[in-house]
């Protein structure tokens, strides 16, 4: 069995997952939400009401109207090539473009462009209808023939994309709004994958157009304003008032504009160019007392400090059980948090959140802040000294960097930090080169994304294979079993191991905090922070 996060999914998907940090670094992010994880009993009808990015029916829908929106976005798309959308680019993308399917409130796919679909018995094929009523911006129906050459498109072109379509033996047209997908073998995280970048529609005869990275042919509820659109700076959409999904978008025009910045973004929202930023924890105060309304967002991501090298191939030690366990306990859960979210987040040892149904809260404490006993490990592990360890600084974690050098000087462990330039992240973090790594955990709502990325033998973030007789067995078996109940119980079996055995060292759930203008109301979740259906007028 072999369905994983493969390293196909390449550096760029590693610093996606980091994308809304950036504007954060100072203060917080995170998730929250149930067993994300789609399985063959999440067969859904159509669709009768508009739906919004989190599965909701839009609280306040007018279907148009309230204006004009502004966001910032600190990663600018570059382009709308499909192979290559993901990452903050996503919202811009899922308004130009159709996906198959959305992300519902506990991030279980629910209807979007499929309005039903069925996995076989054996996990092995999955059968999906589309609407009647999808169109592209000319009016031209989309059909399967479009469905089917945008996936064969994705599956077979290198990008950061085609680690979805590890497990897809192909895709068959069956008529013009049914189609299927076949696999190698049962693949739980397929489903959800369509909610995201690898569900985008893209129109067949226009796939390998000259201009498709900067002129989209779409069937999404927005259409690209080349005249007012500033490449680089600021991104224009209008509103299509006959898309099947209008009723759920508020606004007739959004602008995204690009700041990288956060403090150019908060001076920007104060002076009313734009609408809604994502904002550090040290501008929360401030932001408040000047009257704009603050939105936390727990568990979009978790801090952790990734523990790659766990057979001891460059630093013997961390082969020894007793010294990972050692440097989870020499982490101060509760100051960390403080001292990097401002209290804005919340202390962990498991790299899944509480809401999922493999969290183990008897384990919640194991790694309670105590020297004295990572002392006695680190000395039973023959390693009283302490030992020596390159590890990456990264651009957005930099200041978490003293913390870590503070926590495990007191065991002697010497750090001598790299810095790692932002664009060439995700490929050193992924080189095998560092023994430990302070990074991101992206999907702390995916237990089968944390599972197979961190602990399959060619997941993402296993960069030196790390195998173990009893934990790989556990995730193999993990990926193929299909009924929700049971893989709950064998996940809950792999996260015990990881937890006990101490293959990584998370540290917090991050808080992501945002920030928008009277008028406005945002219904981000962890599950979905970046669609524009988010939006609503108040009211």
């Amino acid at each position: 069995m072999r369905t994983h996060l493969r390293k196909g999914r390449t550096a760029a998907a590693a610093v996606a997952a980091t994308a809304m940090l950036t504007l954060a670094a100072c203060g917080g992010d995170n998730g929250n939400g149930g067993d994300a994880d789609p399985t063959p009993d999440d067969t859904n009808g159509a669709i009768e009401t508009p739906v919004t990015g989190n599965g909701d029916t839009p609280a306040t829908s007018t279907g148009g109207g309230g204006g004009v929106l502004n966001l910032a976005m600190n990663q600018d798309p570059g382009s709308f090539n499909i192979v290559d959308s993901g990452g903050n680019a996503l919202i811009i993308t899922a308004a130009i473009y159709d996906t198959l399917v959305m992300n519902g409130p506990d991030a279980h796919p629910v209807p979007a462009a499929a309005e039903s679909w069925e996995f076989s018995a054996d996990g092995l094929a999955l059968t999906m209808t589309l609407r009647d009523d999808l169109s592209w911006t000319d009016g031209v129906q989309v059909t399967t023939t479009d469905v089917v050459a945008t996936l064969e498109m994705l599956s077979s072109t290198p990008g950061i994309n085609q680690g979805h379509f590890t497990s897809v033996t192909g895709f068959e047209a069956i008529d013009e709004l049914t189609f299927q997908v076949n696999f190698s073998e049962p693949d739980v995280t397929f489903l959800w994958a369509l909610a995201n970048a690898p569900g985008v529609i893209g129109r067949a005869d226009m796939l390998d157009a000259p201009n498709a990275g900067t002129n989209p042919m779409g069937s999404g509820p927005f259409i690209l304003n080349e005249g007012e659109t500033i490449p680089g700076a600021m991104w224009v959409l209008d509103r299509r008032p006959d898309h099947w999904n209008a009723a759920a978008f508020d606004f007739d025009q959004v602008r995204i504009h690009m700041m990288p910045d956060p403090t150019a973004a908060v001076n920007a929202l104060r002076s009313g160019q734009i609408d809604w930023t994502s904002v550090p924890a040290a501008d929360v105060a401030s932001v408040t007392e000047a009257g704009f309304e603050i939105t936390q967002v727990l568990g979009t991501a978790q801090t952790v400090l990734r523990i790659f090298d766990r057979d001891g191939d460059l630093i013997p030690a961390l082969g020894d059980v007793r010294v990972r366990q050692a440097i989870n306990y020499a982490l101060d859960r509760e100051g960390f948090v403080m001292a990097m979210t401002g209290g804005l987040g919340t202390p962990t040892n498991q790299m899944i959140l509480p809401s999922t149904d493999v969290y183990l809260p008897e384990l919640a404490n194991m790694y309670a802040f105590d020297l004295d006993r990572a002392h006695e490990l680190m000395a039973e592990a023959g390693f009283a000294d302490g030992f020596e360890v390159t590890m990456p600084s990264i651009p957005w974690f930099a200041h978490t960097d003293p913390l870590i050098t503070s926590a495990l000087g007191e065991l002697g462990i010497r750090i001598n930090w790299e810095a790692i330039p932002p664009a060439e992240v995700g490929t050193a973090v992924m080189s095998g080169r560092f023994p430990m790594a302070i990074f991101v955990e992206g999907d702390p709502t995916l237990p089968t994304h944390v599972f197979s990325g961190n602990y399959s033998p060619d997941g993402v973030f296993n960069p030196f294979g790390s195998t173990d007789p009893v934990l790989t067995p556990l995730v193999e078996q993990f990926m193929a079993t299909l009924d929700t109940a049971a893989r709950a119980e064998v996940g809950r079996e792999v996260n015990r191991f990881v937890i006990e055995n101490a293959w990584d060292a998370p540290i917090l759930i991050n808080m992501q905090m945002f920030a928008n203008r009277e008028g406005i109301v945002y219904h981000g979740t962890p599950v979905e922070q970046l669609r524009i259906e988010l939006f609503t007028v108040a009211g």
